[in-house]
């Protein structure tokens, strides 16, 4: 980009026409390059307001951040006239249309105001199975630690019979990253714990370890699922619930017999988090340490153990586990 920036005049016409390219990936590379170098033409600033409003949200998010980052009196004066336009269409009667446009002011603001919050739960709980995945989309990049006004819907999305596993998945995503304020989902949560597909079981716990203390019964109800993944999946999230978690040692105590290589390993460094002093599971540890898929967290439990006892076992344990950390 400095290198372009000397002579910028002589290369930016090869670069909007590369810009207007149907590569996605090679449209956002240019974007960034152009931005980097400090261009502001006006040619740039028209590819960028007819992606924002060409009614693909994917497209218009990362050309809209891109212009909200010039900072440059234009790109100003462009980003009030579209947040003007989408403002506008939020009264549009196709759901899509103002969906793109919530989707547009949400990104400009800290906080969504109640009308983009309006037209986001709309679209969330369509019958339209496309609007539906259409506002998918939207939820990652907006909502966040203090948006609980969308973990209801969310939670009733994820009941639904016709949501998809893929779908299912990405909503518990979207509740992981919102954390504590994903609390009023958390039935729906649960309730996946005996969904048919384990990909979506596996990711049940660790949803659940963002909720915080409302939601350890059913980390602790995940130590018994059939699936081993999302046995392993809780055995990490319960010591996330610090004293909480203690009451349930022996729960957690008893996979150290689990018939999974993994989970019986995992339970032992989870263990340790909670009682230090407990030596079968420091005995497991050091198996961990052997792992390729386990040694690293087991060098940071028994690390953070700050014992002489676990110094030593790292100490005996060294050239394996740098072996294979190096091998991952």
């Amino acid at each position: 980009a400095r290198e372009l920036a000397v002579n910028l005049d002589a290369h930016a016409g090869a670069l909007m026409d590369s810009l207007s390219s149907g590569d996605s990936n090679c449209q956002r590379n240019i974007r960034e390059l152009l931005i980097r170098t400090g261009y502001s033409g006006t040619e740039f600033l028209d590819a960028l307001t007819e992606e924002i409003e060409s009614g693909d949200i994917s497209d218009s998010w990362g050309a809209f951040g891109h212009l909200i980052s010039m900072k440059t009196p234009e790109s100003l004066g462009r980003t009030k006239a579209i947040l003007a336009r989408a403002h506008a269409r939020l009264k549009d009667r196709d759901i899509s249309v103002r969906l793109l446009a919530a989707r547009i002011i949400a990104q400009s603001e800290s906080r969504c105001s109640d009308e983009v919050q309006g037209v986001i739960l709309d679209a969330l709980e369509s019958d339209d199975v496309k609007i539906r995945q259409l506002v998918l989309s939207s939820l990652w990049p907006i909502l966040g630690p203090r948006d609980s006004w969308a973990a209801a819907s969310i939670g009733r999305v994820l009941g639904r019979d016709d949501a998809s596993s893929e779908i299912k998945g990405f909503l518990l995503e979207v509740l992981h990253r919102m954390g504590p304020a994903a609390v009023p989902a958390l039935s729906s949560v649960e309730e996946l714990l005996e969904y048919p597909d384990f990909r979506v079981r596996r990711m049940v716990p660790a949803v659940l370890a963002e909720l915080g203390p409302p939601v350890l019964r059913g980390i602790v109800r995940a130590l018994g699922n059939r699936d081993p993944k999302t046995r392993a999946s809780a055995v990490w999230a319960l010591p996330r619930m610090a004293e909480q978690a203690k009451d349930h040692l022996g729960a957690l105590r008893a996979l150290m017999g689990d018939p999974d290589d993994e989970v019986r390993k995992g339970t032992a460094l989870a263990v340790l988090k909670l009682d230090p002093a407990d030596r079968d599971a420091l005995g497991l540890a050091e198996e961990a340490l052997k792992d390729s898929k386990l040694c690293s967290s087991a060098e940071t439990v028994l690390k953070g153990m700050r014992s002489s006892v676990a110094n030593r076992v790292i100490s005996r344990n060294r050239d394996c586990w740098t072996v294979k950390k190096a091998g991952r």
